[in-house]
């Protein structure tokens, strides 16, 4: 039986979150590991778990506007596709919607097999930019209104 559980990251999980980070790096982009620390610090980042064992995070960020923004989502690579980014985004939802939050917001690169996942769990395309960057690609903001 396989039980997959969310919850706040521990000081416990630094490593595994930097590590994921880097496995992850041509897709989440760079956060220094100071970063990560202050976000679990403030209890801001989220860890997936299957029977116990790690299997993704992500962080968030809820503003005072009524936003809850993601600047960093991973599942470790070898649970992709076994509904860890789904329970992680319904646990974002919950919280998001306990906060008043009306939206959560995120952005990718244009180029990212992942992009095929944030439409499945609500959130549509709600910007597009260009800018000059060094892998010369789109941006796009994903957002999902909540209420």
């Amino acid at each position: 039986m396989t039980t997959k559980r969310i919850r706040i990251a521990t000081a416990a999980d630094l490593n595994y979150v930097c590590d994921l980070q880097r496995q992850w790096s041509n897709a989440v982009g760079f956060l220094p590991r100071c970063t990560h620390r202050r976000y679990i610090d403030a209890e801001s980042v989220l860890i997936a778990t299957i029977n116990g064992q790690p299997a993704g995070y992500a962080n968030m960020i809820i503003s005072r506007k009524g936003l809850l923004r993601l600047p960093q989502i991973a599942i470790s690579p070898e649970v992709l596709r076994r509904g860890i980014g789904s329970r992680l985004m319904q646990t974002l939802t919950n919280i998001a919607a306990g906060h008043g939050c009306a939206a959560i917001r995120l952005t990718t690169r244009e180029d990212l097999a992942a992009n095929e996942f944030w439409p499945t769990t609500g959130f549509y395309v709600s910007l597009k930019t260009y800018p000059h960057n060094a892998r010369h690609r789109a941006l796009i903001e994903w957002s999902r209104q909540l209420w």
